[in-house]
């Protein structure tokens, strides 16, 4: 039912037609979405993004099993290569797209001091703070009748979360720089708020309080709270993440007729 209501199948393609041709299946809300919607504002790429209602839902899902594998979504489809896993694909399109007349560049050249940074951090991301910590709660709590409820695993996922987060913010706030991978807005900024916009959901965006005279570790240190705050305000302003969340709000008020 989750998947019929925000099921999203985009279609990105330049100038050029068929060797840039692509179609994206995935969920409203994902990684690669935003990605897509940051890469058509510089104009040379269209897109066209169809929030599937329940009546086509069922035409989408058949459509969809020819691009998915092994059942993971977002799926990736350009020309007769197909992948999953969203931070792959969100590196794949920036490489894919880098040097379009009027089109941003997301992810940074290869074997360049900012690629370097770009893959650590993504890495990170995907391996600690999503994998280690936002999947344990999803995993073992939401869908814990799938995997089995464990509420100690989740709570120690949790006080990870905050240790990871804050060790990655105050090296953030240390490198001086407007976005994770400097001063231009990244496809690593696009996983951090998918990240965060999690972590809000499910009340973990926590601001650590004083006890007994030291600062607990359940929560996200006061000054790194408020410069995490700051920069996800400004990452919410930005189109992209605003078409996002309305397309998403479209496809969950469609399902809701």
């Amino acid at each position: 039912r989750e998947l019929r209501r925000e099921i999203a199948v985009m279609t990105l393609f330049s100038r050029q037609e068929h060797p840039h041709l692509c179609h994206l299946l995935g969920m409203t809300k994902s990684a690669p979405t935003m990605l897509i919607l940051e890469l058509c504002c510089g104009g040379t790429l269209r897109s066209r993004i169809k929030a599937e209602s329940q009546g086509d839902s069922e035409h989408a899902l058949l459509w969809a099993q020819k691009i998915i594998v092994l059942n993971q979504v977002p799926s990736l489809k350009h020309g007769d290569f197909v992948m999953y896993e969203s931070a792959a694909i969100n590196t794949y399109l920036g490489d894919v797209f880098r040097g379009k007349d009027g089109v941003p560049e997301l992810v940074p050249a290869p074997g360049t001091h900012a690629r370097g940074r770009y893959e650590q951090v993504v890495s990170f991301l995907c391996c600690e703070i999503d994998s280690q910590c936002l999947w344990v709660a999803r995993k073992h709590k939401d869908l814990g009748h799938l995997f089995g409820a464990f509420p100690e695993a989740v709570a120690a996922a949790q006080k990870y979360y905050f240790r990871c987060l804050n060790a990655m913010i105050a090296e953030f706030r240390a490198l001086g720089t407007e976005y994770l991978v400097g001063h231009n807005f990244s496809a690593a900024d696009i996983l951090f708020c998918h990240c965060i916009s999690w972590a809000n959901a499910i009340q973990w965006l926590t601001e650590s309080v004083e006890k007994d005279g030291a600062v607990t570790e359940e929560g996200i240190e006061p000054q790194n709270f408020q410069f995490l705050n700051a920069y996800w305000e400004k990452c919410k302003e930005r189109p992209s993440f605003k078409a996002m969340e309305k397309r998403k709000q479209e496809a969950v008020d469609a399902a809701s007729k």
